[in-house]
């Protein structure tokens, strides 16, 4: 069974369910699916890349992965209107790493997606990261923005996303999503050397990572 994260994607318009992507295509110019896979190999590295279309912007992305053992450590835009994701596979088998971008805007035809598209980074230093320690990072559009797409890239392989998603706000009641927040959380997973070390009773030390930390809203 395939199983993985997907990340938050374009707000679009209700449409029942069952709806097929030429519906939503119909209602929303531009609208397109880039889709895009890659074998990873066994104790290797392997990224995955998906452009939009000249004139289009990307509004949303996400990813699947073959197996959960797969560690996934960049999910995030990489050039104009390029996003990457990148995993590790610490297992003896070959599992795939699969992309969706969702693209839309057409220089064309008028689009109805709001404007401008937004984006904004941040990086935080970790400087000791401890074996299943998590870090939550909040990206939070600007005044009147919603955040529609997130994600994150580590430079240690060893810290991976595990979640990007919207919150509801817990203030209330009413208790409303915070639809100008998007939540990153990232976590310390061992190597396979690490994993060695674990069996033998070993604690593997604490390691340094720089995560920067990726969104997209819309007006």
């Amino acid at each position: 069974m395939r199983r993985g994260v997907i990340l938050i994607g374009l707000l679009l318009p209700f449409h029942p369910v069952g709806a097929t992507e030429a519906a939503i295509a119909a209602s929303i110019p531009g609208y397109e699916i880039v889709r895009k896979f890659v074998m990873v190999p066994p104790k290797n590295s392997a990224h995955v890349v998906g452009r939009c279309p000249s004139g289009k912007d990307i509004t949303g992305a996400g990813y699947t992965v073959g197996s959960n053992s797969l560690q996934v450590f960049r999910s995030g835009i990489t050039a104009n209107n390029e996003w990457t994701v990148s995993a590790f596979n610490p297992t003896s088998t070959e599992y795939d790493l699969n992309l969706q971008l969702i693209c839309a805007g057409s220089s064309a035809t008028p689009s109805p997606i709001p404007t401008p598209v937004w984006r904004k980074q941040h990086t935080e230093s970790y400087k000791e990261s401890k074996i299943g320690e998590t870090r939550m990072y909040p990206m939070i559009c600007p005044m009147k923005m919603k955040a529609v797409s997130g994600g994150a890239t580590s430079d240690n392989p060893n810290v991976v996303i595990q979640a990007s998603q919207i919150k509801l706000d817990t203030s209330g009641p009413p208790f409303v999503q915070e639809s100008h927040k998007i939540y990153i959380t990232v976590r310390r997973v061992p190597s396979v050397a690490e994993i060695e070390l674990i069996a033998k009773g070993s604690a593997p030390p604490a390691i340094a990572a720089n995560v920067t930390y990726w969104s997209i809203c819309l007006d």
